[in-house]
């Protein structure tokens, strides 16, 4: 497959409905949490046959999660080698931080540093 030529097309029968969708978001200046977010999100559930919830970014996306299984108040592990984004969306979601090491070899959480962050 050649990479450079890959493109994802669209129908040009959906080309008028589309372009219906975006003068609606631009009249009514409703890109995120309107009708097309709430849309999605109830397509998408029926789909799946679970609740959904459409996020901006993986950060609003692992607060989302957070939230749903409850950690309020208590403790996350987390990474020393990650993005500010990890740490704060766990501080945002009103948990605790713990850090814990990742190997040198693989980055990967240590299993000594989950243990021990397990018993403290």
């Amino acid at each position: 497959m050649d990479f450079h030529t890959f493109k994802i097309g669209f129908d040009p029968r959906d080309k008028d409905q589309v372009f219906d969708y975006w003068n609606e978001i631009f009249a009514n200046q409703k890109w995120a949490e309107g009708k097309f977010t709430a849309l999605f999100e109830e397509k998408w559930a029926k789909w799946n046959g679970i609740q959904a919830v459409a996020t901006s970014s993986w950060s609003g996306g692992a607060i989302a999660c957070m939230e749903y299984f409850k950690l309020k108040g208590r403790k996350v592990l987390c990474p020393t080698n990650t993005f500010m984004a990890t740490p704060l969306s766990v501080v945002k979601a009103g948990a605790e931080v713990i850090f814990a090491d990742c190997n040198r070899a693989d980055l990967c959480l240590s299993y000594d540093a989950v243990t021990d962050a397990a018993v403290s």
